[in-house]
């Protein structure tokens, strides 16, 4: 980690100072938390972590349309001495005067249809016609844990946008080698991974959006899953929207690197509903909801509710109540109370604070409630440097008291 995120950070250094017209944006965030956790049975827990964030991009390097990204962390648990890092991105960029054209190389991240990969490789991008644009990539993925990924990977996706009226798209990604070596010892053979995934959207009118997406598995032989989304403005401060969702687990979580997913995933999870949101003046809005859930494993709940949200000169507030009920299972039938609330005292101090508080049907542990409250403060020393802290507490059935807190400061500098 320590290797990782200093040759990274000279490196940056160098690219700066070679090029002489090259401008630096950089931000770094550094987080520090404590943590004690009193929970029947066990011993207390107490627990100080560390983390540091470095963004930064480097554009003009020698030329008006080169540039470098990087964006790295490194972690410390200060209590038992533990570090870990990553290098998250790190690649060259060169946008090209014509055709919204790109081409960039190193250590990214992908963002298809089919889902968001993470490559050490090349990327390419470029409209081909009015409306139409081409997007391709190729490299070795990025290793996780339980190191489940293959040798190599590729894919691409080509849209048409008709102005604003609609667009559609299709993506693919293939993944070649043992991309699931869990899956393999389990008894299976499953040496790639290959999906390819449609999307769709219409604006036939300026108060209808319409929103569709659908992946298929083509090594599990399955569709993945289908995403549906209609919103509809009848009135200029009405708006209303119902949403589809259906999801074969097995399909969806097939290449997951969680053992734990891998293995107890199965069957469907299916979800409906529908939201109403209106503005009954500049200030406050309010909104109803309900949704239905269906797991194949599990079984069925509704979720039901309303909401009001507040704003009124330097501050927001805003309520939510919802009842779940577990339909056959009264172990998942509760109702919720949620209360957040933002308030900026001056323009260079603001405040936050939410409680989120679930009342249960039946008992756990002898506790029928779970509560979660939240309080946090950021100042702004100067304009590129700001620090802020938060405290939390919990209670549920699980842990009877648990109080945590972080400290975080962000640096940003342009030069």
């Amino acid at each position: 980690m320590k290797k990782t995120i200093g040759c990274s950070c000279l490196a940056l250094s160098l690219l700066a100072s070679g090029a002489w017209a090259a401008e630096l944006d950089m931000n770094a965030t550094t987080l520090m938390g404590f943590g004690e956790e009193s929970t029947p049975g066990f011993e207390d827990k107490f627990r100080v972590p560390a983390v540091q964030y470095v963004r930064a991009d480097v554009s003009k390097l020698g030329n008006e349309n080169l540039s470098f990204h990087f964006y790295g962390w490194g972690g410390w648990q200060i209590d038992a001495g533990d570090t870990e890092g990553d290098l998250t991105q790190g690649y060259l960029s060169y946008r090209f005067p014509k055709a919204n054209g790109y081409a960039k190389a190193g250590r990214f991240y992908e963002f298809q249809t089919t889902g968001v990969e993470q490559v050490d490789g090349v990327g390419f991008g470029a409209d081909l016609a009015k409306g139409l644009r081409l997007n391709l990539f190729g490299g070795a993925p990025v290793k996780v844990d339980y190191d489940n990924k293959g040798d190599y990977i590729y894919g691409g996706k080509l849209a048409y946008r008709y102005q604003k009226y609609f667009g559609i798209a299709a993506s693919t990604v293939r993944e070649v080698g043992n991309v699931n070596k869990l899956y393999e010892e389990a008894g299976g053979d499953r040496d790639e991974r290959f999906l390819v995934a449609g999307n769709a959207w219409a604006v036939p009118h300026k108060s209808i959006d319409i929103n569709a997406n659908a992946t298929y598995n083509i090594t599990t032989g399955n569709i993945a899953e289908q995403r549906y989304l209609l919103v509809v403005r009848p009135m200029d401060k009405l708006s209303i929207s119902g949403e589809f969702r259906d999801y074969n687990l097995e399909d969806y979580f097939a290449f997951a690197s969680d053992p734990e997913t891998i293995f107890h995933q199965r069957g469907s999870f299916r979800t409906y509903g529908t939201t109403a949101n209106i503005n009954m003046t500049k200030a406050l809005e309010m909104t109803g909801f309900y949704k239905y859930f269906d797991s194949e494993d599990e079984g069925a709940s509704d979720r039901f509710g309303a909401g009001l949200r507040y704003k009124a000169g330097k501050g927001i507030a805003s309520i939510q109540y919802a009842v779940v009920d577990g339909k056959s299972d009264e172990d998942r039938s509760y109702q919720q109370v949620y209360v957040y609330g933002i308030y900026d005292v001056t323009k260079k101090v603001n405040l936050d604070a939410y409680a989120l508080v679930d009342f249960y049907n039946r008992a756990f542990y002898d506790t029928n409630y779970a509560v979660r409250v939240n309080t946090s403060a950021e100042y702004k020393i100067t304009n590129d440097l700001r620090v802020a802290g938060s405290v939390a507490y919990d209670h549920n059935p699980h842990v009877t008291d648990g109080v945590s807190g972080m400290l975080w400061l962000r640096y940003d500098l342009k030069i």
